[in-house]
């Protein structure tokens, strides 16, 4: 019975983890990708829209990295 359940939960769980590193990297990527930039983003003064962008960005992934940490 146990040697059932122990691979059906690590499955389970595996999912939750891909998915909040997959949403790690892409937060990570967008970060990077906004760093790279700076200059061009500061000659056209448009830190505000980049700090928004980013805020939002974080909002759509977090309810994943939510869900993995609440797993632990």
């Amino acid at each position: 019975m146990v040697f059932n359940v122990v691979p059906t939960l690590l499955e389970w769980r595996t999912k939750f983890s891909k998915a909040m590193n997959k949403a790690d990297n892409e937060v990570n990527m967008r970060a990077v990708d906004t760093l790279i930039n700076y200059e061009t983003v500061k000659y056209f003064n448009n830190e505000a829209f980049e700090v928004d962008k980013y805020d939002e960005f974080l909002k759509s992934k977090s309810p994943v990295l939510l869900d993995s940490r609440s797993l632990r």
